[in-house]
C-alpha cells in the first residue's frame, strides 16, 4: 500500500462566527420624548384586528389610518405587562406597495412618521396603524406628514393641543387668528 501526500498548501476559510443576538439591531417601539407622550409598538395578531374593528379609518394618498381608543381589555393587558406606554402604533406594508425593498422602504418612513408626528399631535390611550399605500415609497415626505395630520383630523383623534414640530398644529392655519 502506497500513500501519496500532496504538497499542495490547501486554505481552510475562517469559520463562521455568528453575530450576537445583543448586537443585533433593535427597532426602537418604546420610545418617548422627555417632555412628552410614550410611543409603544402593536405587536398581536389580536391588536391590529381590534383596531381594524373599530372602524375608524381614513384613506390619504400617502397612507390608510386606522384607530381605535383603548377599552377595558388592552388597559388590564398593559398593567399586567407593566407598559407604559400613552399609545401605540402599528405598520403594515402589503405586497400592493411593491417588492420588499419598497414595503421596507415605506415601514421606515410611516415609522420616522410616526415616531414624529403620533407623540405631539395624536390622542393619547389610542391605537393607530398605519397601512401603506403604492405612493408611500416615493411621496414627498412632507407629503405624507400632510396625509397623516388630515387622517388625524378625519378621524377625530388629533389632539385638541397638537402642535407638530413643523408648527402646524390642530389650532393653527389661514385665518385663524392667534389669540
Amino acid at each position: 500500500m502506497s500513500t501519496t501526500k500532496s504538497n499542495t498548501a490547501q486554505t481552510v476559510p475562517a469559520p463562521i462566527v455568528p453575530t450576537p443576538i445583543d448586537s443585533a439591531p433593535v427597532v426602537d417601539c418604546d420610545r418617548s420624548d422627555a417632555d412628552g407622550p410614550t410611543l409603544g409598538c402593536l405587536r398581536d395578531r389580536w391588536e391590529f384586528l381590534r383596531v381594524a374593528g373599530a372602524r375608524r379609518k381614513w384613506a390619504a394618498k400617502g397612507l390608510v389610518l386606522q384607530a381605535a381608543p383603548y377599552d377595558e381589555k388592552v388597559r388590564r393587558r398593559l398593567e399586567a405587562a407593566s407598559d407604559p406606554s400613552d399609545m401605540r402604533y402599528g405598520l403594515t406594508a402589503s405586497k400592493k406597495v411593491g417588492n420588499a425593498v419598497a414595503r421596507n422602504r415605506a415601514r421606515r418612513r410611516l415609522r420616522a412618521l410616526a415616531h414624529e408626528i403620533l407623540p405631539a399631535a395624536a390622542l393619547p390611550r389610542h391605537d393607530y396603524v398605519l397601512i401603506a399605500r403604492g405612493s408611500t415609497p416615493t411621496r414627498a415626505f412632507s407629503d405624507l406628514r400632510d396625509d397623516l395630520l388630515q387622517a388625524l383630523r378625519r378621524t377625530k383623534t388629533l389632539a385638541r393641543h397638537a402642535h407638530p414640530k413643523d408648527g402646524r398644529g390642530a389650532d393653527s392655519g389661514p385665518g385663524r387668528a392667534e389669540a
